[in-house]
């Protein structure tokens, strides 16, 4: 519990929790603490498999947001235009989840994503993986622990030394119950 506390003291977040299983497990446990069967959810096509996991334990509904792509033909991140779209298209959905690093290393903007997120009171959820190292350099993108996302996982093995699957799920809002987190991490 020390070690929680001074991880979260070091990224910024209200609460971190260590996960010994992978980012996977802290994406469903995002899913589990934060969702009813039934919520609508938008997310970014460029997920991660175990946000389908995620998804089918919680039975949680998916409304997908492309991702364009570049003239090479990489996938980009989403758009907080195309975000703000699908927002207002599907009203009900309780929040919005979004992989940023991409698994290509592509970066969303979450500075406006969030700000969207916030104008339409949705819940931010952030995938940043590849993103554990941002808080360290000011040349990097800013994490989304930093901006204020409410729930971010972070996989320490991706990018930073550990040992093993060692990831992190930082709780970063009052909007989250810790307890209903911590519930869903027992779970997985």
């Amino acid at each position: 519990r020390e070690s929680e506390e001074t991880a979260s003291s070091i990224y910024g977040s209200k609460r971190t929790f260590y996960l010994v299983n992978g980012s996977s497990a802290g994406i469903h446990a995002m899913f589990l603490g934060l969702m009813k069967p039934g919520n609508k959810v938008l997310i970014g096509r460029n997920f991660h498999r175990s946000a389908v996991a995620g998804l089918i334990f919680s039975d949680i509904k998916p409304e997908f947001i492309p991702c364009r792509q570049d003239r090479h033909g990489i996938s980009l991140n989403i758009s907080a235009n195309d975000l703000n779209s699908h927002i207002k298209r599907h009203p009900d959905c309780r929040a919005v989840y979004i992989t940023s690093p991409s698994y290509v290393g592509v970066c969303a903007d979450m500075g406006e994503i969030l700000r969207i997120c916030r104008r339409h009171n949705k819940l931010l959820l952030v995938d940043s993986a590849w993103g554990a190292h941002f808080s360290f350099c000011s040349k990097l993108p800013p994490s989304p622990v930093a901006l204020g996302a409410d729930m971010v996982v972070q996989s320490i093995h991706k990018t930073l030394p550990s040992l093993t699957g060692t990831s992190l799920l930082h709780i970063c809002s009052d909007l989250i119950d810790c307890k209903t987190v911590k519930d869903a991490l027992r779970m997985v």
